[in-house]
């Protein structure tokens, strides 16, 4: 389906919303439940509280509905305003401790000591849902700014007045983070290598 055609059969589901009308609702839920939990799963490590922030993030869209206008993707509209309903959970929560800063030398560092450094092929054969649940473990601070940097696309600059913290903090949590995941994708890989 195009672009033009996909924003086209949403328009009657967000019509329908927008009017409260319960078909149109179970239309959108069945449209994108699964895409909005796998990311509150990202998110929230602990599984009912995951089903919790999904359920109410859903019901967060349907009451902001109505201000969509039509400007842009609205799939992407959807996924900013779960991901915001999510951050705003998670800073409400207040249990997030973010890393302290660390040096642009440093952070330059631990980036070319990356999960780059594995080879293409190997990192290729990760399934997506291994590589999720890499990503799961990681500490609550080291898993919002790894998922706002790398899959939403969030700037450094983005993430800090996002969450409240500096720039230099966001890529201190961020390098660490790509740090641990790389550790555990290695130690996983040479386990799974010596079973083949």
């Amino acid at each position: 389906m195009g672009e033009h055609h996909r924003e086209e059969h949403y328009r009657d589901i967000i019509e329908g919303c927008k009017k409260g009308n319960r078909n149109a609702q179970k239309r959108f839920y069945e449209m994108f439940a699964p895409k909005l939990y796998a990311i509150a799963v990202r998110y929230v490590k602990d599984e009912d509280e995951a089903k919790d922030v999904f359920h109410d993030g859903v019901l967060k869209i349907l009451d902001k509905i109505g201000k969509y206008n039509y400007t842009g993707s609205f799939e992407g509209w959807v996924r900013q305003v779960f991901v915001n309903f999510v951050i705003d959970y998670l800073k409400k929560k207040k249990t997030v401790s973010y890393n302290e800063e660390i040096s642009e030398q440093n952070y330059n560092e631990y980036i070319d000591d990356s999960f780059y450094t594995l080879e293409e092929s190997e990192l290729s054969s990760l399934k997506a849902e291994e590589l999720m649940k890499f990503i799961s473990e990681l500490s609550p601070a080291y898993r919002i700014v790894f998922n706002l940097y790398v899959l939403e696309g969030y700037s450094h600059k983005e993430i800090a007045k996002y969450l409240g913290i500096s720039e230099n903090t966001s890529k201190s949590n961020y390098s660490r983070a790509r740090k641990k995941l790389r550790d555990k994708i290695e130690k996983y890989l040479k386990k799974r290598n010596k079973r083949l």
